[in-house]
């Protein structure tokens, strides 16, 4: 169930992907890293559900995919 359930979200994300010009990423790449965090989020929350909401876990997914998280801020 869980390889059927990526390759129906992987050709969501791809359909999504390929709708940008200005991706320089290969596109099934980028479909496999969101579709592997989104498949780690959902691991991760059901060993505790109590640990986030899903809007926490939606907003989670967005900073993990979409944020810099390893930039540090400047030293002032």
């Amino acid at each position: 169930m869980t390889t059927y359930s990526m390759r129906l979200l992987k050709k969501d994300a791809l359909k999504f992907i390929e709708r940008s010009k200005t991706i320089d990423i290969p596109h099934d790449l980028l479909a496999e890293f969101h579709v592997s965090a989104m498949v780690a989020l959902s691991a991760w929350w059901r060993k505790d559900p109590n640990r986030a909401s899903l809007v926490q876990l939606d907003q989670y997914f967005h900073r993990l995919v979409n944020e810099n998280i390893f930039v540090t801020p400047p030293v002032r």
